[in-house]
C-alpha cells in the first residue's frame, strides 16, 4: 500500500515537471533518463573522414605509373620496325606533296582534317599492333579506315531516325491490306539498317581487295558483304503511304 503511494506521488511530480517544463524531444527524453544520446554529427563526420582517405588511397594507386613492357636486355634500346616506318609514312606524304598540289587557304580546313585523320589512323593501327589484331586479318582483305567507318556508321543512324519517324506517323490500327504491306517493309527496312549499324559499330570492319566489299569478323568465312547491305539500307527509297489525314515517306 505504501508502494502504491509512493508511485503515485512520483507520478503527480512528474506530470507537474512535464507541464513545468515540457520535452523538447526524444534526445531531451534520453537525457532526462539519465542516458547519453547517439550524436549523429560526430559519426557523419567520421564516415566522411573514412570515405575521404579511401578514396585518397584509390588516387594514389591509380596514379602509379605502370610497369614498362618487359624486354630482354639486350633488345632494350631497339625500337619497333613496325612502328617506325608507319609513323615516317605519314611525314613523307605530307613532305613529298608538291606545293601546285597542296590545298589553298580556302581547303586548308579540309586539308588539316584529313591530316588528323591520317594520325589517328596511325595511332589505331599501332594499338592495333600491339593488340596483334593484324595476325586475325584474313588472307586477301584490309581494315576499313576509321573515319569511313564512322561516315557509314552516321549515314545508318540517319536512316534509322527516318525511318522510326515514319512509323510514327501511321495510325494505331490499320485498316487497308496496303497499309499493312508498306508498314511491313518500313519495318524490314529498319531491321535491316539496324543490323548494318550494329556491325559498324564494331571496333574493326574488313574490306576485300578484289570487289571493296566490307565484312566484319565473323562474315569473313562466309564472304557475306556488309557494305553492300549497308548502302543498300542508306539508299533504299521512303514510299508515301496514305492514312486518310497525313501521309507516311
Amino acid at each position: 500500500m505504501e508502494a502504491r503511494k509512493t508511485h503515485l506521488r512520483h507520478m503527480a511530480g512528474a506530470a507537474v515537471g512535464m507541464i513545468l517544463k515540457p520535452s523538447r524531444g526524444l534526445r531531451d527524453d534520453i537525457l532526462r533518463a539519465g542516458g547519453k544520446p547517439k550524436d549523429h554529427n560526430k559519426e557523419n563526420r567520421q564516415r566522411l573522414k573514412e570515405l575521404e582517405k579511401a578514396n585518397k588511397a584509390k588516387k594514389e594507386e591509380t596514379s602509379k605509373p605502370s610497369p614498362p613492357p618487359f624486354k630482354l636486355k639486350k633488345f632494350e634500346d631497339v625500337s619497333s620496325k613496325l612502328q617506325t616506318r608507319r609513323t615516317s609514312s605519314v611525314e613523307t606524304l605530307v613532305s613529298e606533296t608538291p606545293e601546285s598540289s597542296r590545298p589553298s587557304t580556302a581547303n586548308s580546313s579540309k586539308a588539316d582534317r584529313k591530316l588528323e585523320w591520317a594520325r589517328k589512323e596511325q595511332e589505331r593501327l599501332n594499338g592495333l599492333e600491339e593488340e596483334n589484331l593484324f595476325e586475325r586479318i584474313p588472307p586477301g582483305m584490309i581494315l576499313v579506315p576509321e573515319y569511313e567507318r564512322l561516315d557509314t556508321l552516321q549515314a545508318l543512324e540517319q536512316k534509322q531516325n527516318e525511318l522510326l519517324e515514319a512509323l510514327s506517323k501511321f495510325p494505331v490500327i490499320i485498316e487497308t491490306v496496303s497499309m499493312k504491306k508498306r508498314k511491313a517493309l518500313i519495318e524490314a527496312q529498319l531491321k535491316e539498317v539496324e543490323t548494318a549499324k550494329e556491325h559498324f559499330s564494331r571496333k574493326t570492319v574488313y574490306i576485300t581487295k578484289e570487289n571493296n566489299t566490307q565484312s566484319s569478323d565473323d562474315e569473313v568465312e562466309t564472304g557475306v558483304g556488309v557494305w553492300d547491305r549497308a548502302r543498300r539500307a542508306v539508299n533504299q527509297p521512303m514510299r508515301k503511304v496514305s492514312t486518310g489525314t497525313q501521309s507516311v515517306r
